[in-house]
């Protein structure tokens, strides 16, 4: 076991840190203690790893440090094999056989998502934009730097005697689909709005012309819709040996939510037949029940009665949300595992985790009873909103899977039922089958 002294300013914030790097990533037990100056220690029967603080003490509690001045901005970089691991705050080195790199401090910015209380870039949907994030700006958001962090601090335990041994984690694919919209065809309504986009949006007779056979075909001669593409969806989570988990919404008819019915025979079969292989069901909150948690509570509550089970875990409609208020809100209901955790611009490691890890609301300073499941890459991020070719998405997916695999982690891929099958996202969809 290691006892942690802490400096007493902030301390919540540095035993949350602290917890997530020693404990949840490298498995060591812990017990916490007020130290009485600015200096962490690790403490063992053998000996002592100290850590200059770089960060909390420069601040008054409760929330001082959420300033822009507070943001990281001379980065240094600590040399870690062949990586180039940026240390937020503090330097990359050691001063009176103390480390100068203030890991927590640096853990913390990137757990929390402190940085998206204060910048202002947010989209129409008052979405983070990730592209003004720190880890965007500094080119790390394609590492998962908190595990880079704990990995250095356990070759400095291991290089100082210290003994434990490390949990086995497995690299695992988890696999989710949002159902915004289960069919295409599902009214005549449909078709007039899809017309509309071709000849109006799109300005194309020959993509207007594939719609009205699509319908017909679906409507008339009993082809499957274009949009029901679940067995294919569950084949390819079977076939990386995992199930997909199907978020499902309850939402009723809006400007942004499609609003169908749980009931209709349709959905119910959708329903019978990812229940028949095994795979999983998630909640789908509707847009704007962020700011509206008795309609977040109803939706969740009807979806409950309709498929006669507790559901906990799911995803925002649109990535809507913000830690810690969203956070908040689903540890409020009882949720057990979040996973609109990540950006709609750009794909990457939003935390700097790649594995589910417990969240902490910086405005009541205390964790919550939830875990975030890191949303690493979305299909839409890459394809649409950075317009990558579909080699270019292969190769993105790819390089994202590989460094999860280096840290025995959890790639988190969202991939919706109606992104499959059109002559847009084929391309994509068989290169990625294929991986």
């Amino acid at each position: 076991m290691l006892t942690v002294f802490l400096p007493p300013r902030f301390f919540e914030e540095r035993r949350y840190a602290w917890f997530i790097l020693l404990q949840h990533l490298l498995g060591i037990d812990l017990r916490f203690e007020r130290g009485e100056n600015d200096v962490t220690v690790l403490s063992w029967d053998t000996g002592t790893l100290d850590f200059q603080d770089q960060f909390f003490n420069r601040f008054e509690e409760p929330l001082g440090y959420c300033t822009q001045s507070a943001l990281p901005a001379e980065i240094d970089y600590w040399v870690f094999g062949n990586k180039q691991v940026p240390v937020l705050y503090g330097k990359a080195g050691w001063s009176d056989h103390r480390c100068l790199a203030d890991f927590a401090a640096s853990s913390f910015f990137m757990l929390t998502r402190w940085e998206e209380q204060i910048v202002q870039a947010q989209d129409s949907h008052n979405r983070f934009k990730g592209k003004h994030s720190v880890a965007f700006k500094h080119g790390f958001l394609d590492q998962p730097v908190v595990h880079d962090y704990a990995d250095i601090i356990g070759d400095m335990l291991h290089d100082k005697g210290f003994v434990w041994t490390r949990p086995q984690r497995q690299f695992s694919w988890s696999i989710s689909h949002d159902l915004d919209i289960p069919y295409k065809w599902s009214s005549v309504k449909r078709l007039g709005v899809s017309l509309g986009g071709d000849i109006l949006k799109r300005k194309s007779l020959p993509e207007a012309r594939r719609t009205l056979m699509s319908f017909y075909n679906t409507r008339l001669k009993g082809n499957p819709d274009p949009f029901d593409n679940y067995d294919k969806l569950m084949d390819w989570s079977e076939s990386l040996h995992t199930r997909s988990t199907f978020n499902i919404m309850a939402a009723s008819p809006s400007k942004m939510d499609e609003g169908y019915n749980l009931e209709d025979p349709n959905i119910q079969r959708i329903f019978k037949r990812i229940k028949d292989r095994g795979h999983y069901f998630g909640f789908h909150p509707g847009y704007g029940t962020v700011t509206n948690p008795a309609e977040w509570k109803r939706q969740h509550q009807y979806l409950e009665s309709v498929l006669n089970q507790r559901i906990t875990t799911g995803r925002q409609h649109f990535l809507c949300g913000h830690p810690p208020d969203l956070w908040q809100l689903w540890a409020d209901m009882g949720m057990t595992i979040d996973s609109t955790g990540g950006y709609a611009d750009v794909e990457g490691f939003r935390f700097g985790m790649c594995v589910r890890f417990p969240v902490f609301n910086v405005k009541t300073r205390q964790p919550l009873p939830l875990l975030e499941l890191p949303l690493i890459f979305m299909e839409v991020t890459v394809a649409e909103y950075q317009a990558y070719s579909p080699q270019q998405f292969l190769a993105r997916l790819s390089h994202l899977c590989e460094t999860v695999k280096e840290k025995n982690g959890e790639m988190t891929v969202l991939w919706h039922n109606h992104c499959m099958q059109t002559a847009f996202w084929k391309p994509y969809q068989d290169l990625v089958i294929s991986l």
